[in-house]
C-alpha cells in the first residue's frame, strides 16, 4: 500500500511540473504589445524577401520587423544579427526585439539565429484605440479637421526624410525633435490611422496638454492675508 502511495504521489508531482513546464513554455510564444498579448505564429522557415511583411515595412532602405527568438538571446545571436547589418531597437517582452533589418538581407543566416517568428508592428500597436478611432482630445485640435500629435519613429531621421511620406497622408511637420526621434505632426483627423501604418513609425500619441500655470500671486495674497 505504501509503494502505491509513493508511486501515486512522484506520479502527481511529475505531471505538475509537466504542466509548469509547458505553462512557461507557452508564455514564451507571448508577446506583450500595447495593444495586448500577441502569439506570432511560427514563420521564420516560409520567410524571405518577398515576404510581404518585409516589404510592406521598408523605409529608405530598412524593414522594421520584429524579431522573437525561441528563448532569450544570448551574446552570439547579437553577434550574428550584427554581422548581419541588423539592428536592436527595443526589447519587447517576451523574447522578441523590434528591429531594422537591411534590404539585401541574407535571410539564409537568419534561419540559424534560434528565432522563432518574424512579424511587424501594427497600426494597433503603435497607438492607443481612441486615436485610431478619430476621437481627439480638445488640446490637440488646432485647425478643424486636423490632430496634433506626436510621433516616434524607429530610427534617427530628419525632417528631409520623413516629409514626403508624411506630406502624401496630408501631414505636416509643427516641430522636429531629431535627436529624441521625434516630431510632432498635423494630420487630417481621417488619416490618423494612415499615419500609423507608415512604415518609420514605432508610437504616436495626442500632444501633451498645455501646462497649468501656477496662481503664484493667489498664493502670495493669501499669505499676506495670513500674516
Amino acid at each position: 500500500m505504501k509503494t502505491i502511495f509513493t508511486k501515486s504521489i512522484l506520479l502527481f508531482l511529475i505531471s505538475i511540473l509537466a504542466a509548469c513546464h509547458l505553462a512557461n513554455a507557452q508564455n514564451n510564444k507571448v508577446v506583450h504589445l500595447k495593444s495586448g498579448d500577441l502569439v506570432p505564429a511560427p514563420n521564420v522557415a516560409s520567410f524571405d524577401r518577398s515576404s510581404a511583411i518585409f516589404n510592406e515595412n521598408i523605409f529608405l532602405g530598412r524593414s522594421y520587423l520584429v524579431f522573437q527568438f525561441n528563448d532569450v538571446i544570448t551574446e552570439a545571436n547579437k553577434t550574428s544579427l550584427a554581422n548581419l547589418g541588423i539592428k536592436v531597437i527595443e526589447y519587447i517582452p517576451d523574447n522578441s526585439y523590434i528591429v531594422s533589418v537591411p534590404t539585401d538581407l541574407d535571410v539564409q543566416r537568419i534561419k540559424q539565429i534560434n528565432l522563432r517568428s518574424i512579424f511587424a508592428l501594427r497600426p494597433t500597436d503603435k497607438a492607443l484605440p481612441e486615436l485610431l478611432q478619430g476621437k481627439v482630445l480638445p488640446h490637440a485640435i488646432k485647425q478643424n479637421g486636423y490632430a496634433d500629435v506626436t510621433i516616434l519613429t524607429y530610427d534617427l531621421l530628419d525632417r528631409n526624410m520623413v516629409a514626403p511620406a508624411l506630406s502624401a497622408i496630408g501631414a505636416s511637420i509643427i516641430e522636429e525633435y531629431a535627436v529624441f526621434k521625434n516630431f510632432v505632426v498635423r494630420v487630417p483627423v481621417a488619416n490618423l490611422r494612415a499615419l500609423a501604418a507608415l512604415s518609420f513609425i514605432q508610437w504616436l500619441e495626442f500632444i501633451d496638454p498645455p501646462n497649468q500655470v501656477e496662481n503664484l500671486l493667489g498664493r502670495s495674497l493669501h499669505r499676506e492675508n495670513i500674516l
